[in-house]
């Protein structure tokens, strides 16, 4: 008996696959046949997946609302099934948010979505307009930095494809927490030049640094977004102990941590001097300047 269903769904199969290589994926072809096969084989995961893929499309290609919500509808149907029958199947959630979201759900789809192993993927799927301009950059800036964090190592060649990269993406100087890592780039840059017995590469690769860390200070007092057209979705929330002068007091901690061996260089010390100005001239606490302002 077990044998003659076996063959019986085998042949569902046979003509499920030639149907396909003919007519390539067009639902209006392979959907009877998977439609039949669940008449026999009401609980089989795979014709249940191309039942709901193919009502999917079919709503895709429907003009009139109400036969695309008919569609749809169907489409939820076999996948919630298939779902019943394999809750942790992956494919059969996407399908629901992508259903969901056609439908006009957002909340649920939302919420299913987030219930998928890849959310981010899946939350591309019912996202829309800025949401999901917004969704989008998140996911660059999280890979953008896996990247960059495993470029920045004792290399060169490496520090400097790091330091074009992140002037590409962020071509206005306007770096936000970005600053870090091109931070890291000239620091470990300025390293290297000292190990080689090149004190002015050093130099210059810390007068670079502290350039940027200005201009990263000037910028954030009053601007936490980022302005190039690849994260302006983004802001900085990264926390800040120095809201005035926080990048330039990094720059100096840098300074005196990893760089005593410059400090009788007359280039190093107008460095640190420069910087103890700028942190003296606008180094008041937020609270010290609402207390000023109160006065």
């Amino acid at each position: 008996m077990s044998s003659c269903l076996n063959d019986r769904r085998n042949e569902f199969e046979l003509i499920w696959q030639e149907t396909f290589k003919k007519h390539g994926d067009d639902p209006q072809k392979t959907l009877p046949i998977s439609v039949n096969a669940l008449d026999e084989y009401p609980f089989d995961k795979q014709f249940l997946f191309r039942a709901a893929i193919d009502e999917e499309r079919l709503a895709d290609l429907e003009t009139d609302d109400k036969s695309k919500s008919a569609c749809l509808h169907r489409a939820m149907g076999y996948a919630q099934r298939l779902l019943k029958e394999d809750p942790q199947c992956e494919t059969a959630k996407q399908v629901t948010v992508r259903i969901y979201s056609k439908l006009g759900l957002e909340d649920m789809a939302i919420e299913q979505a987030n219930k998928c192993e890849n959310v981010d993927l899946a939350l591309k799927f019912c996202l829309k307009g800025d949401s999901l301009r917004r969704h989008r950059q998140i996911i660059i800036d999280k890979k953008l930095h896996e990247l960059l964090y495993e470029m920045s190592i004792q290399d060169l060649n490496m520090l400097d494809i790091c330091e074009k990269i992140v002037n590409i993406v962020i071509p206005d100087g306007n770096y936000q927490y970005y600053y870090h890592i091109l931070a890291g780039v000239y620091l470990k840059r300025a390293n290297i030049y000292i190990q080689t017995g090149d004190e002015k590469a050093a130099i210059d690769s810390l007068w670079k640094l502290f350039e940027i860390a200005k201009t990263t200070a000037d910028i954030s007092r009053n601007q936490k977004h980022f302005t190039a057209p690849l994260f302006n979705f983004l802001e900085d929330s990264t926390p800040r102990f120095c809201e005035l002068t926080g990048y330039v007091e990094l720059f100096l901690l840098s300074m005196k941590r990893e760089f005593a061996c410059l400090e009788n260089n007359e280039d190093f010390i107008k460095i640190l001097n420069d910087a103890n100005t700028y942190v003296a001239q606008f180094g008041k606490s937020s609270a010290q300047k609402r207390k000023d302002e109160i006065k």
